[in-house]
């Protein structure tokens, strides 16, 4: 399992700052990106994929947060509320990759272990157990 740390809202005068917003962003993306090497973990950070489905190439890519070890997409936001949409977007991510596992993150909350969501497609249970 990835070790998850946590990331508090920034807040300006009592308010959230969207200045800040994209800042908040940027420096979790890079904390998650620089933990996940640190302990060992091949990373990969808003790289392009080309989209095929069923062999054939539908033009344009994808930009990915993160990808592990070649294996697990990780979907980055910065939101108040999580919309299905979301979850829908990491879906078909991992559909159109063929990659096994997706997480979904949320940044700007209290606690990112609350809203964290973990998919795994049928690749999934294709791996090796060792």
């Amino acid at each position: 399992m990835l070790n998850i740390f946590i990331f508090n809202k920034t807040h300006h005068r009592g308010t959230e700052s969207t200045e800040n917003h994209g800042n908040d962003y940027s420096k979790a993306h890079n904390m998650s990106h620089v933990s996940l090497m640190s302990i060992g973990l091949f990373v990969k950070s808003q790289i392009y994929v080309p989209i095929h489905y069923k062999e054939k190439d539908l033009g344009g890519s994808l930009k990915l947060d993160l990808l592990v070890n070649d294996l697990i997409i990780v979907e980055e936001k910065a939101v108040e509320q999580m919309i299905p949409l979301f979850k829908a977007q990491l879906l078909l991510y991992l559909k159109l990759t063929g990659k096994p596992k997706g997480l979904l993150i949320n940044f700007h909350c209290e606690n990112i272990k609350e809203q964290l969501v973990s998919l795994v497609t049928g690749e999934f249970a294709k791996l090796s157990k060792e």
